[in-house]
């Protein structure tokens, strides 16, 4: 979910723990780190409404 929410507005991965999350059934997941920078944001906000 975050992966798509990240391409349409303009961000990235910038970095993966693995399996660094255990939750209490004793599974592990990864943890995924994004960034999205505010002009970039607004940039494809822009773009989506026809204004660029």
């Amino acid at each position: 979910m975050y992966d798509k929410i990240a391409k349409k507005y303009g961000g990235n991965i910038v970095g993966v723990q693995h399996q660094s999350t255990i939750l209490q059934d004793g599974t592990l997941y990864d943890e995924k780190f994004y960034e999205l920078f505010r002009s970039d944001y607004l940039s494809s906000l822009n773009k989506t409404r026809g204004r660029e």
